[in-house]
Order: structure tokens, then sequence, then C-alpha cells
């Protein structure tokens, strides 16, 4: 028998996305082998995981001289299996899935096997087993063992754990936009072209059967589309490679057969729908292929080029898959709906599609709250696995450029011939220039974006998969650019992009549109395939104005994540605050009273905000108007004995961070925001109307933070669910 060389022989390609569950036991394998360490390599190919698998990887790595470690962005199994083929330096090449394990020391023996017999492809044994590891059964697909085989019409198997000569992959790749049957689709090219083949009983692959892959099954369109690209692809290789070989129709008709019987058996067309089943039968009839129903026929009587039988056999597997779906959904119902969502405040642990979502939500810059609930949003769609972009929209200026100059031509005259100091206008990214810090390291923002042409632009150019409008009160028209671009009129005709929104607010319970944006808002929402909104009184408005009575009522996105989250971002506290204010408006009555609750509960005021607001332009100091870091602002709410604000989003840090406060209702600004989740929780009588009538003795009246967290997650679940629905269900 030859002995193996120095040359590389072997090169194992592992793709990884959110496998930490099964990542380590899967390396373990793979690198605890009696062949050489430089006889083979181990291709690792992150694929934009949110879990800890990259650290994994890199643990291995480290230990392991003969892996490789590629890091990309999420682009699915199929991309990350072409990087590994493009990086792969083995005369043979073999793939692993992160979730299953080989045995050990099993290479060496298939590795002499492949030089030995010079064979182009090999097929070991296969075992299955449950999540706990119990061995379940053997895939043994072969009629003989240890023989060489030739010719196109030997037994072939359609799998992942097959060992493939690298010339005779050649230039044959994934095809990246095939979601279902992609490895079906490479492995039948590939095998086609091989002339020595091999099956054997050597025990080598372990093939983990997970729970979740039931959820995989059954109607699906995405499913179905997916099984008929592949059809599709699969037919224009032989066409192109094999015309008039009669043994190849043979061996590619076999393919066929698997996908139109993993179409009709897994039921993947959706229940009774003749318009899908006759997309089938035209697919097959323009690809000449219509002998494989025909031929299906035979052995399955429900099935023939009519929808008759067809339409029989689907309500006959309906009930055989009833069956299927009550144990499915006692399984579920154990662990109770709501908590089978993914933990969003954790990293992602469940392999799901990854998609890319804008956000459009208020542009960020003074206001803590609008920046911090978009951090929030954005934290929890990324650990859902998602790639998502802030659009940065921004304000139009009403004026020509050349009246904007001569204004700036103003001012400095003004300040420097007349001698005026008062900073007429500010340096807006000057002042700011702390919360510019926080979202340029915590927030991935587009560029700034202040017409709607821009934004028709950006979107046609960044190819979204879906766009969320919210949170805060993108939809009050006084406080917005363009009020209708948060309906999305600029994506009217993008009808595969899936609009949402979630936690939007009007920030009042009136009807402030006018009479025109109310007939165009209307139309817009109706494109809308979820609503969802931060007020209760939102919903009225909606069904009353909108003409949209499916609306769901949800949390501020800065709930979906804990005390401890924001902890992470400011470091443990080194001194407790006192009493903490944060006012939106401070008014005379207001510190007037701050001064009284200070007083009578003993603790030393705290706030961590600019001297004066950016919109009220008093005196020359510009260090007056500069916006302490916001970081200072969450240890403030963190490390408070008492909190008082007019704040929504301060309410809800109060809330968070399990603190006795009081909320000062601005009337002018509206109440609607903070007695729609003061009353979910039970705390309307946090808020205060009237400074001159409250009894300050109830300063010490406690909360029960048991009873307010208990419906506080509750909340949290629905809201996630809203989330995860839309957007697991995309296209």
């Amino acid at each position: 028998m030859e002995t193996i060389t120095a040359f590389m022989k072997l090169s194992i390609i592992i793709p990884v996305y959110n496998a930490e569950k099964h990542l380590a036991n899967c390396l373990q394998s793979v690198c605890h082998q009696d062949l050489p360490k430089h006889n083979y390599e181990v291709i690792v190919i992150n694929d934009g995981s949110t879990d800890l698998s990259s650290e994994i990887i890199l643990q291995f790595q480290q230990r392991y001289g003969n892996i490789v470690f590629i890091d990309q962005e999420n682009k699915g199994v199929s991309a990350a299996r072409n990087a590994g083929l493009s990086t792969a330096q083995g005369e043979y090449i073999t793939f692993v899935d992160a979730d299953d394990e080989i045995e050990n020391n099993s290479l060496k023996q298939i590795v002499e096997l492949l030089v030995n017999e010079d064979l182009d492809v090999f097929y070991p044994k296969i075992d299955t087993y449950s999540e706990n590891g119990e061995r379940l059964n053997s895939i043994n697909v072969g009629e003989k063992y240890d023989e060489v085989k030739s010719g196109i019409l030997q037994q072939r198997r359609t799998f992942t754990p097959t060992f493939y000569r690298k010339e005779l992959i050649g230039t044959i790749r994934f095809n990246e936009n095939i979601s279902f049957g992609e490895d079906t689709v490479f492995n039948s090219q590939v095998q086609s072209l091989a002339d020595r083949v091999m099956f054997s009983d050597i025990p080598y692959y372990k093939y983990t059967v997970l729970q979740n892959s039931l959820s995989k099954q059954g109607e699906s369109e995405k499913v179905f589309r997916g099984f008929l690209n592949a059809i599709r692809e699969v037919r224009n290789f032989q066409q192109e490679n094999f015309q008039e070989n009669p043994d190849a129709k043979v061996y590619f008709d076999k393919v066929y057969e698997i996908f139109v019987t993993r179409i009709l058996e897994l039921n993947v067309m959706p229940k009774w729908n003749r318009t899908f089943y006759i997309d089938l039968i035209s697919l097959l009839k323009e690809k000449k292929l219509l002998h494989i129903l025909i031929m299906l026929s035979e052995k399955y009587p429900y099935v023939d080029t009519s929808f008759r039988k067809f339409k029989v056999y689907q309500k006959f597997l309906a009930f055989k898959l009833q069956i299927h779906g009550q144990i499915y959904s006692a399984y579920r119902f154990l662990r109770s709906p709501k908590t089978m969502i993914i933990s969003a405040t954790s990293k992602s642990k469940n392999k799901s599609k990854s998609i890319k979502i804008a956000i459009l939500t208020q542009q960020l810059g003074f206001n803590y709250g609008g920046i911090i609930q978009n951090y929030a949003l954005q934290r929890i769609l990324t650990n859902l696995g998602h790639r998502v972009i802030t659009i940065n929209r921004g304000e139009e200026n009403p004026n020509s450029k050349l009246k904007i100059f001569l204004n700036r031509c103003k001012l400095l005259i003004l300040r420097y011939v007349f001698n005026e100091r008062k900073p007429i206008f500010l340096d807006y990214k000057k002042i700011s220039r702390t919360n510019s810090k926080f979202i340029s390291q915590n927030i991935k923002l587009s560029p700034l974006i202040h017409t709607t042409p821009m934004l028709v632009d950006y979107f046609s150019k960044s190819k979204f998969d879906a766009v969320l409008v919210g949170s805060d009160q993108v939809w009050r028209p006084n406080y917005s650019p363009n009020i209708l671009n948060f309906y999305l009129d600029f994506l009217q005709s993008q009808n595969d992009l899936k609009k949402i929104s979630y936690a939007a607010s009007f920030g009042t319970d009136k009807w402030e549109y006018s009479e025109i944006e109310t007939q165009i808002c209307t139309e817009l929402i109706q494109q809308f395939q979820g609503v969802s909104v931060r007020e209760d009184s939102g919903i009225e408005l909606c069904a009353k104005h909108l003409n949209r009575n499916d609306v769901e009522h949800v949390l501020d996105p800065a709930f979906l994540l804990s005390a401890e989250d924001y902890s992470d971002l400011i470091g443990p506290a080194k001194s407790e605050v006192g009493l903490f204010t944060y006012f939106l408006d401070e008014s005379h009555e207001t510190l007037k009273f701050v001064e009284f609750c200070a007083k009578t509960l003993n603790l030393t005021l705290h706030k961590n905000q600019a001297k004066l607001s950016p919109y009220d332009i008093k005196i020359s100091k510009i260090q007056d108007y500069m916006i302490p870091p916001i970081e200072g602002w969450l240890k403030g709410f963190r490390d408070a004995e008492f909190i008082l604000t007019d704040s929504f989003h301060g309410t809800v840090f109060s809330i968070l961070n399990k603190k006795a406060f009081f909320v000062i209702v601005n009337s002018e600004r509206g109440a609607a925001r903070f007695e729609s989740i003061l009353k979910q929780l039970g705390l309307e009588d946090r808020l205060i109307y009237n400074l001159e009538r409250f009894n300050l003795s109830n300063l010490k009246n406690e909360i029960n933070y048991q009873t307010v967290y208990s419906k506080l997650e509750e909340l949290k679940k629905d809201s996630l669910l809203f989330l995860n629905t839309h957007l697991s269900g995309w296209k």
C-alpha cells in the first residue's frame, strides 16, 4: 500500500453559522485524527455568526496548525462552502456540517483508499444520532462495498458526506441563489463527471438529527420555488454537458425524481393550490421533463398531469401530517409558544434566515432617548441574525444653496465686523460630538440623506429585504422632516420589500395630520405587512384615521434589552447618585419642585444635561450647550436612588433599573406616551399632572417591582414575537 506523502491530500470544509452548541465537538472530531496534520487542512468559514462560534474557531486555530479560518459576512451556506472551495489546497475535498461530527481516527484509512484506488468519489458510512448523543440508525447507500465502480449509471447519493477529487469539481460551485436542494444540485453535477467511485462501510460520518429540523417541513412557497430552481439548474447543466447521452438521461431523471418527490411528499406547495401545481407542470413541460411526473404517477396514484388526483392526495396528506403536527405542537406547548422565540437579548443560537433590514427613525442627534432606542433595536435585530442599518434621514433645507451661503456671510459680518458675539447659530456637530462618538461606535448608520430622491437612490442600490419604521415619534408630523417618507412613499413600487412598523409613535392621542397627509398616509400604510405602535392610543388613531384595524401594541425597543445589557456599555458603579433628574422642558416651577423633593428625601441633586438647550440660544459660551456623554445619562438612571423626569425614555430607564420615580407630565407634549406604558405596568400613580396639588409624602410610596417585572416580561415576549413573526416570514 502506498504511503501518504507530505503533499496536502485532503481539505475538510466546514461552514458555520451560529453553531456554538455543537461546534466544539465538531472541530474536536476532525482534529482528533490519525492522519498527519500536514496531510490535511480544516477550512472553517464563519458565515456572519452572532454567537460565540468565532471565538470557538479561534481557540481551535491556536491549538491546531492545520485550521484555516475564513470570516465573512452572512451570505448563506452555499457562499460559505464556495469560499472554502476557493481556498482548498487538498487533492480531495469533503464537507462537514458544524452540528455533525466524524469518527475519531477515521481519516487515515479513507485517504489511503482515495490515493491507492485513484478514486474520483468516495461514499463512507453514515450513522445518525439524536441531539443528546443517542445512536439512531445507519445510512448505507450501495449494493457492494469497497469495489471500484465506473460509469454514470452506477449508484450515486446526493447528501453531503462525500469525498471528491478536487480536479473533478473544477469550476462547479454551489448555486448561491438556490435556497433549498443546493447540495443535491452540486452533488449530482459533480458525481455525473466521476469515473472511479467506491462505496464503503467504514464508519465515518455522525449525522445529528436536530429537533428544529421538524419546522422546516410543511407548506412553504419558498421551499417550493427553491426546488423548482434546483430542477432548472440541474437540467441546464445536463443540457450543457450531456446533450444526447442516454445513460446521462437515466442518471439525471433520478435526480429530478428526487426533487419532484420532495415537492409532493413534503407537501411544500400551499395546500390545494392549483396555481403552484400548474407552475410545476409548466416547468416540467418547458424542460421536457413531463415524463418524470408520469413515472411518478405509476408509483404514486395520487399524481398525474391534472390537479384532480393531486388534490385528493393533499387531503389525505393533510390528515397524515395532522398527527405529526399534534406531536410537534405538544412539544412546543410544553416549552410555551412564547418562549420558542429566539432569545433576542442574548446572541442567537438558532440558524435562521439572515436578511438585510433598514431602520427608518428620527435623526439621531441631541436626544438620548432617540439614540438609545435605536441602539436597542439594532442590537435586537442583529442578535436575531439579521444585517441592520439605520437610515440617517436628516432635515431638508427649504432654502436654495445661494440663500444659505448669503445667510452665512451675514452671520460672519455680524460677528467680526459689528462684534456680535452672541452665537446666533450653533456648531451642532461640536456640541453633540459625544453623542456622535457613541453612535459611530455602537450604531450602523447610512450616509446622511436629506431628500426623498436621495432615499430612492440609496434604497435602489442597497438591496434591502425589509424596512422597519420606528421607534420613537416617527409618525408625528411636526417632528418629521417629511412625514410621507415615514410611511415609505419612496418605496411604493417595491412590492418585494417587506414593510413593517415597530413601536411607531404619534406622540399624542390627538390627530395632527392635514387632510391631504391623512389621505396619502392611509393609502401608504396599506402596503405594510405588519403595523405596531408604541401606545394604545396609536391603535385607535390607526383604526379611525388610517383604516388599519390589525395594529398591534408593542414595547419601545429600549425595553427589550435588560438593565445589565446597558450596564455593559458603562462599566460598574463607582458611587451612588442621589436624586437624578432628566427634563426635556425645565421650567421655574419644575426646578422649585425638584428642590422640595430633594429636601424631603434628603438627597443631593444630579443631572447629565447641557446647561442650555440647543434650541434656546441665550449667551455666548458654547460650552453651555455641550451635550454630556450618553454613558453618563445611563449611569444616572442606574446609580440613582430616586428619579424625576418628564421624558418617555427617562421613564423607561427608571423602570428598567427598578428605581423609585415620578414623571412630570408636560401637557404641551402630551401624556399619551406615559399613560400607555404605565397603565400596562400598573404604575399610573407615578404620573404628576399638577405640581401644586402633589402631596410630597407620596415620594416615599414604594413600587412592587416583582409585579411590574412579571408584567414587563410578558409584554417583552409579545413584542419579540411580533418582530420574529414578521421578519422570519419575509418575502
